[in-house]
């Protein structure tokens, strides 16, 4: 299935106005959280509210942390705290079936950051899957294994499911990238198969190379 991230990625918004005096607490969630950033700046921390407790939350870049509990403000808004502040500095909504198995990737936007949320069911991404996110500015086309190749538009994302490859320990991957109106050869090469873990894959040009690279995050299934 590919998604549109104009449906999932949320622009994070300085709250100051969202924090009125007579907001009510709504509903309990959970969720996770790590994020993407090929500058690798430091780790944002922040707090969340759960009922009268505030949990910390500090955002990894190579792993998924969580899950945290918070209570929604409103029935609705996530909000995200600097230490010892009164009000959030980043705010997002969060409808109610999104309230479960969801993760939040915080990407960095000048002074700020995106959140983009996936709902991780553990039907919909499972155990061998990559959830692959398409932050090029072209389309790319990917073959996972012995699966027909996969189209991902720009600022769009797909997940590869698993090819029921046994206990092959790699799969080969071919991906292409348009290149005008032809397709280019970006990699030939072998992912690790492990069904214990499910992949978000960021695919990405390099400020360095200005070739596509990739950050990927893997977690651990139960």
């Amino acid at each position: 299935m590919i998604r549109p991230l104009s449906s999932i990625l949320v622009l994070c918004l300085a709250a100051t106005n969202l924090c009125a005096q007579g907001s009510k607490q709504g509903a309990k969630i959970s969720f996770s959280v790590t994020r993407f950033d090929p500058m690798d700046r430091p780790a944002p921390e922040f707090m969340v509210k759960n009922g009268a407790k505030e949990t910390p939350v500090k955002v990894p870049l190579t792993y998924i942390a969580g899950p945290f509990s918070a209570t929604l403000r409103d029935d609705n808004y996530l909000d995200f705290f600097e230490p010892g502040a009164k009000a959030p500095v980043l705010s997002t909504g969060v409808p109610p079936e999104l309230r479960k198995d969801l993760l939040l990737i915080f990407i960095p936007v000048k002074e700020s950051f995106e959140i983009l949320k996936i709902h991780t069911l553990p039907s919909a991404i499972q155990g061998g899957d990559r959830y692959v996110i398409n932050v090029t500015s072209a389309d790319v086309s990917i073959k996972f294994g012995t699966a027909n190749p996969v189209l991902i538009s720009p600022k769009r994302a797909a997940v590869l499911h698993d090819p029921a490859a046994g206990k092959s320990p790699t799969l080969p991957v071919i991906i292409h990238q348009k290149d005008g109106d032809k397709w280019k050869l970006v990699t030939t090469e072998n992912w690790p198969h492990d069904v214990r873990f499910r992949t978000f894959l960021f695919l990405y040009t390099s400020s360095q190379d200005h070739h596509m690279a990739f950050h990927g995050i893997s977690e651990r299934l139960d």
